[in-house]
């Protein structure tokens, strides 16, 4: 894994600051919970722009989930790379604090209703 596909101390301010202000990309889905109902807003994603230069565009796509108290949790953070001659996926798991903050603090409703 090379430099440009981790993410950074910076990459995670620049994620969580997309998320807290609005700005990233974000879908919501509703997932089965116990009991046979269905949990509104259960489960998101967001895409996040990261620090590129010149050559290598970066997104970040943060899936976060509930867990059956209704905490949020990180469940993947996958980075993509693009360059001018070739596109690679590399997954950087990171269960950063201060992404979660940002996730719980997000009021926007709910674009899709099951």
């Amino acid at each position: 894994m090379t430099i440009a596909e981790r993410l950074t101390a910076a990459d995670i301010d620049l994620v969580t600051a997309q998320i807290a202000e609005g700005s990233a990309a974000r879908d919501s889905w509703s997932r089965p919970a116990a009991g046979g109902f269905t949990r509104p807003d259960d489960a998101r994603e967001y895409w996040c722009h990261l620090h590129a230069d010149g050559v290598v565009s970066r997104v970040a796509r943060v899936t976060a989930y509930r867990d059956a108290v209704g905490r949020w949790t990180i469940g993947d953070i996958d980075v993509f790379t693009t360059t001018e001659t070739r596109n690679t996926i590399a997954r950087d798991d990171v269960a950063a604090a201060d992404i979660l903050a940002a996730v719980e603090s997000d009021n926007r409703t709910i674009a899709r209703v099951a």
